[in-house]
Parts: structure tokens; sequence; C-alpha cells
């Protein structure tokens, strides 16, 4: 079982354009992203997914793996959704989408995140904050999977 991150990116933000590349202490937002999936032992690939000529340029000087998309995608889930079909993935193969402008994502949290979809079997779960530490929200989808908050 190989766990991916993808990361959807795109730089038409109508609230603040431009937002992957923002810098924070020097470096782009999404860089900082991609540098904390990378820290979790527990992914196997993080790749940043997006259509933006800008943000492809960023990766390639950064050494970042990057899956084009088609730049005029609705939603990251969109973007998620067309990166997955060009990957050789599994049945049991796990993907996490982690927003791009959550550049102080604690690695830890992904990986409690990894522990709920692997241990309960869960087909979506996501990440809530509490002032203490993140909880995992079980959300039903198509599959039949449960929805209750730990």
């Amino acid at each position: 079982m190989r766990k991916i991150a993808l990361i959807p990116a795109r730089m038409a933000s109508t609230r603040f354009p431009n937002k992957p590349l923002y810098l924070l202490n020097r470096k782009a937002m999404i860089h900082h992203v991609y540098d904390r999936a990378k820290q979790c032992p527990s992914l196997d690939e993080v790749h940043i997914c997006s259509g933006d000529k800008e943000i492809w340029e960023y990766c390639q000087t950064n050494d970042i793996s990057y899956i084009p998309t088609f730049k005029e995608h609705a939603s990251g889930t969109d973007r998620i959704y067309e990166a997955v079909k060009t990957l050789d993935l599994t049945p049991n193969d796990l993907i996490l989408n982690i927003q791009g402008d959550m550049p102080y994502i604690p690695e830890n949290a992904l990986r409690v995140l990894l522990l709920a979809i692997e241990t309960e079997g869960e087909c979506i779960a996501t990440l809530e904050w509490t002032k203490q530490f993140p909880l995992i929200s079980k959300q039903t989808d198509h599959n039949g999977c449960v929805n209750s908050t730990d």
C-alpha cells in the first residue's frame, strides 16, 4: 500500500491571487506545505498538482515533484482527480489531499489522519482543529462510510 500526498494549487484565487507563491520566510507557501508533507515518514510520495506555468517553474527550480493538471478546474478536488489518473494506483493505495495554503500543518497531524484511514477503514476523513490537538471527522460518502467525529 502506497500513501501519496497530493497538494492542489492554483494562482487564480479570487481572495488571494498568487497565493501558492506568496513568500513566507523567503520560501513560497506551497514549498512550506510540500516540505511539511515530506517530513511525514508515513507518506511514500508527495506531489504538487497544478495547471499554472509559474507553479511548474517554481517546482522545477526547487526540485519539487509536480503533476501537471488542467488550469481551469473548478476545485482542488477536480485537480486531485485528474492527477490521480496519472498515477499507477492499486485499490489499496491511499491518497491524501493536502491543501496548498496550509504552510504550518504539523507533520503529526498527517500521521493521525493516515492512521484513522488505515485502521478504521474510512473512505473520507478530514482534520478538524481544537486548541490542543487535531481530531478526525469521519464523513459519509457514496461507499457508505460512517459519519461521526472522534
